[in-house]
């Protein structure tokens, strides 16, 4: 029996910490569904889910995004009721934090004009700047939900900015809170690219981390599809269809699952587990 479950059946409650409002449905959508069916508690907290007040910085990020997601004039009013149902399919609860998505975070110019930090899908995907207000944000900010008693969070596959400022912040709440159990998952779709997981396990050189594989029946991996397709306005940025990503989804699962002794594949997930002193 894994960690995350109680021997007895105890009741228990599991924190997955989103970078952005899909991050933790794409990457753990099944064990989400597998934990609420077996009666555990489960809340999804994107951590990047504030809506920007006053004028938005201009940049060719941002234009095309809004372009590509299709959404009228609140974006992410309407990002956070796609999540709203996702984690609702899986039976979990989602909650949103304030802080803004990279592409939306500023700094500002001597005339009181915003710039925005991260402008191109280059600035994606570096170390965050140093002037990021996120960063002294989330260093202030304590445990969520301190009665969790397990929190998952972002492994920091592909790198992208806010993925690693959540991983940061995770891998504080967990020196910080040794008894909560604390588990980095991989970040999907951006597992896809070669190398991604093996480049990101870089960042805990001198850690030990154990792969934890999560078997997923059937049921769940359909609910994982069901709740994907309720981000319509990021399907486009990954697939060319519902249906792509829905073969996709479940290859992964085969692939992570591997071949079962009985013959046939086997449906799973994967997270990542710190050694424990």
């Amino acid at each position: 029996m894994s960690a995350r479950m109680d021997s007895n059946g105890k009741h228990r409650l599991h924190l997955f910490l989103s970078p952005h409002l899909d991050d933790a449905v794409l990457s753990c959508g099944g064990q989400i569904h597998t934990l609420s069916a077996a009666g555990h508690s489960v809340v999804v907290y994107t951590v990047m889910a504030g809506k920007p007040q006053g004028p938005l910085p201009q940049s060719p990020i941002l234009d095309d995004l809004h372009a590509r997601w299709g959404t009228a004039g609140n974006p992410i009013a309407e990002r956070r009721w796609e999540d709203i149902k996702a984690v609702r399919r899986l039976g979990g609860m989602a909650r949103h934090g304030a802080l803004l998505d990279c592409v939306y975070r500023v700094r500002y110019a001597p005339t009181g004009e915003p710039q925005a930090l991260y402008p191109s899908e280059e600035s994606l995907w570096q170390e965050p700047l140093p002037d990021d207000p996120a960063l002294a944000l989330l260093e202030a900010m304590p445990l969520l939900y301190p009665q969790a008693d397990a929190v998952h969070v972002p492994l920091g596959a592909g790198g992208h900015v806010d993925h690693r400022l959540v991983r940061d912040w995770g891998r504080r709440l967990a020196r910080a809170n040794p008894d909560v159990a604390v588990f980095f998952y991989e970040d999907y779709p951006y597992t896809r690219h070669p190398d991604s997981i093996q480049h990101a396990l870089k960042v805990f050189a001198g850690e030990s981390l154990t792969p934890v594989v999560i078997p997923l029946e059937e049921t769940a991996l359909q609910a994982k599809i069901e709740a994907i397709a309720c981000y319509e306005s990021q399907i486009s940025t990954f697939w060319p269809d519902v249906e792509t990503m829905a073969a996709e989804v479940r290859a992964t699962a085969e692939q992570i699952g591997g071949w079962k002794s009985a013959g046939g594949r086997m449906l799973a997930e994967r997270e990542w587990q710190p050694g424990r002193a």
